[in-house]
């Protein structure tokens, strides 16, 4: 079995067909943004038996490749996501890129400058503690220090997350559940919303941002409503959403490949 993973190559990307490819391939497709249609086919070109991608529209790609797809969502590392002795310093928090720049296709976000105007909402309140650090340019925009990253979302109660591009439901979002912040999230895709379950272990708020202070205020002046989230979202990170159970999965997936395999070797 040969698993492959389709994201961003810098400098070094294939494509073509493989030469002596005889045995059953799974692709991990993800970075949409990034030869999305020459993923694609690669996969067609090569005749992989099986395609996993944490893309919400998995089923649009089975489709355009013949190839059966299926939702295979991100996980997180709870060794360097987790509870810390850390005091809550910040009502609110977010990082990451304003996705504004021209490296994204026309149409990856079918929201358009949601980042930015939750942060101009967010900046103009001056009765909210707000850590923002959002930026197209890659210097300003990230925390870069991974343990800084986590430790700042330790210090903030709530913690926002928005797709990336094409709808693409990155581990920020399980990283914020396995850090004991409040996971505040925006319209949840249909194909997540068994995983990302509002107001359960989560709150999500609407793209429109109609009801962002509204709920953001219900969060912060209701503890016991706030804690039972942040406590179910932590449960279920720690049990459901690590690397090691998407490596598990991902070896089922295997499992069940070869074994189906091995019946047809066996049928002829």
């Amino acid at each position: 079995m040969v698993v492959f993973g389709l994201s961003y190559f810098e400098n070094f990307q294939f494509y073509d067909k493989l030469k002596n490819l005889d045995i059953p391939t799974i692709v991990h497709i993800f970075k949409p943004q990034n030869n999305f249609k020459e993923k694609l086919s690669f996969c067609i070109k090569n005749n992989i038996k099986q395609i996993i991608t944490p893309i919400p529209t998995f089923d649009q790609i089975g489709k355009r490749t013949g190839i059966p797809c299926s939702l295979f969502p991100y996980g997180y590392n709870p060794k360097i996501f987790k509870a810390r002795n850390i005091d809550k310093t910040f009502d609110i928090g977010f990082s990451g890129m304003l996705h504004q720049n021209k490296y994204y296709p026309n149409n990856a976000f079918p929201v358009p400058d949601l980042r930015k105007r939750i942060g101009e909402k967010l900046n103009s309140n001056k009765k909210l503690r707000v850590f923002w650090k959002g930026n197209d340019n890659i210097k300003y925009g990230r925390i870069n220090n991974i343990l800084e990253y986590a430790k700042t979302i330790n210090k903030c109660k709530i913690w926002i997350a928005t797709p990336a591009a094409f709808g693409d439901m990155t581990p920020r979002y399980f990283e914020i559940m396995g850090s004991k912040s409040l996971l505040f999230c925006s319209e949840i895709p249909t194909e997540y919303k068994d995983i990302f379950i509002d107001t359960v272990n989560c709150v999500e708020f609407k793209n429109d941002l109609s009801d962002f202070y509204k709920k953001l205020d219900y969060i912060l002046n209701t503890p016991e409503y706030y804690q039972n989230i942040v406590e179910t979202a932590y449960l279920q990170a720690i049990s459901q959403h690590t690397w090691d159970k998407r490596a598990n999965n991902l070896l089922n997936i295997i499992n069940d490949i070869e074994k189906s395999n091995r019946i047809i070797n066996h049928q002829l």
